[in-house]
């Protein structure tokens, strides 16, 4: 079950890279990786606004 060897890390680096390229949902053609950078960027923009905010 704790298979951390090469080949097994490879396998899994592939199936994630593989599932980041899928839709989100049927009816988006929005992908995983897109989501996930959407959603990075937002927490980014909330990060500075915050930052803004308390140098005041």
């Amino acid at each position: 079950m704790d298979d951390a060897s090469e080949a097994n890390m490879d396998l899994l680096v592939q199936v994630g890279e593989t599932l980041l390229k899928k839709p989100v949902s049927k009816d988006s053609p929005e992908t995983y990786e897109e989501a996930l950078k959407r959603f990075a960027k937002l927490l980014s923009d909330r990060k500075k606004l915050r930052a803004n905010k308390a140098s005041y």
